[in-house]
């Protein structure tokens, strides 16, 4: 269960291979499939609400998710529910169902960036979210998150421990990383194009050095930033399978500056396909890039990384960040940690079950033969 599908980012990629993984459909609120590989199920659970029209709406999305969600009866029928985010968890599954929410980044309207957002209605939102998400995570039987900075904010906001941290996995045998030296010259940055992936930094960075970019990705930012750019900078939309391989291998480095990034699909991409990654410290990424890998400065020195960069390199070649990619983000392992965690989410499902089919009686004789033993164990 995915909150929405509105574009395919690595919220998306991620829901689509737990779906995979599983064998099972992927439902979402609103959006649409074409986000989706064909070979998994997807199910539009608010394809039909009246809000459907006013779905770019941050707020509206909220709201449909609160009310919509419990309403999805079919959702009954399901041995176990693995929910991917936060953001379709107001669906209050039943006792006897095994549950396993697999957590990115929780919403940073409500927790870690609540001051970017202005406006009376982001902040009445925001504060509703607060007041009542901590309440559905009485709901999973395990947690999974993609990194150790989600597992932090699980803990510092939630309240709660993962039992698993599992990387989203990357088919890293799809590249074909080239030798750095051979490189077509250019610095690449990718992601959707939205306020909180700092694309002007970058832009602003690349213009300091006089180094060529080319940005991939769509979003509402677009016109800004093109505004922005000088003939140096080329935006080539939006790219998937081929096309975005390509341009990741023919890269000299990848730069990035996006803010409480949870995990960071890219710039892991990036290292499959063996190109160094300049980045910005925040979030997850400034623990997820080695020295082998690229370098990380703090914000507002991105253009110094990249002079460190065409200076001196960095200490690994195009192969060896290939093969740190496949070490961390390898398919298999993936697969068998989600696995691992569905079996547990079972199993800790049946014992409550087993603890609810307790009588209160049988309860407290319990209770008071383990009191009894202990006494007697001193």
């Amino acid at each position: 269960m995915h909150p929405h599908l509105l574009g395919r980012g690595g919220a998306e990629v991620r829901a689509e291979a737990l779906a995979r993984t599983l064998d099972a459909p992927l439902y979402a609120g609103f959006g649409a499939r074409e986000h989706i590989d064909e070979d998994v199920e997807v199910r539009l659970a608010f394809e039909d609400s009246s809000l459907r029209r006013l779905c770019t709406s941050k707020i509206v999305r909220d709201f449909a998710g609160i009310v919509g969600w419990p309403a999805v009866a079919e959702l009954r029928t399901f041995d176990v529910l693995v929910f991917s985010n936060e953001g379709a968890t107001w669906y209050p599954p039943g006792v006897d169902q095994a549950v396993v929410r697999y957590q990115g980044s929780l919403d940073q309207a409500a927790y870690s960036r609540n001051d970017d957002f202005a406006g009376v209605k982001h902040r009445l939102m925001s504060a509703l979210k607060r007041l009542t998400l901590p309440s559905t995570s009485a709901y999973p039987d395990v947690w999974v998150t993609p990194s150790t900075w989600t597992a932090r904010e699980m803990e510092r906001y939630l309240g709660v421990r993962a039992d698993y941290i599992c990387p989203p996995p990357i088919d890293v045998d799809a590249f074909n990383p080239r030798p750095l030296d051979e490189r077509e010259g250019y610095y690449l940055t990718m992601s959707r194009l939205v306020d909180q992936k700092h694309v002007d930094e970058v832009i602003a960075a690349v213009e300091e050095v006089g180094a060529r970019l080319v940005v991939a990705g769509e979003g509402p930012a677009r016109e800004r930033l093109e505004a922005q750019a000088s003939d140096r900078v080329e935006f080539v939309g939006w790219v998937d399978g081929a096309e975005k391989r390509e341009l990741l291998e023919d890269a000299s480095g990848f730069l990035f500056a996006g803010r409480g990034e949870a995990f960071g699909i890219v710039t892991a991409e990036a290292m499959a396909a063996g190109t160094p990654v300049l980045a910005v410290a925040s979030g997850h990424t400034q623990h997820q890039i080695p020295r082998e890998c690229g370098i990380i400065v703090e914000r507002g020195c991105l253009a110094d990384a990249i002079r460190r960069y065409e200076l001196d390199g960095i200490e690994g070649s195009a192969a060896e960040i290939h093969a740190h990619a496949r070490a961390l983000f390898d398919q298999t392992r993936f697969e068998q940690t989600i696995r691992e965690a569905v079996d547990l989410a079972c199993e800790r499902a049946q014992l409550s079950r087993a603890t609810l089919a307790t009588s209160p009686a049988s309860a407290s004789e319990h209770q008071q033969r383990q009191s009894r033993a202990s006494s007697d164990n001193h």
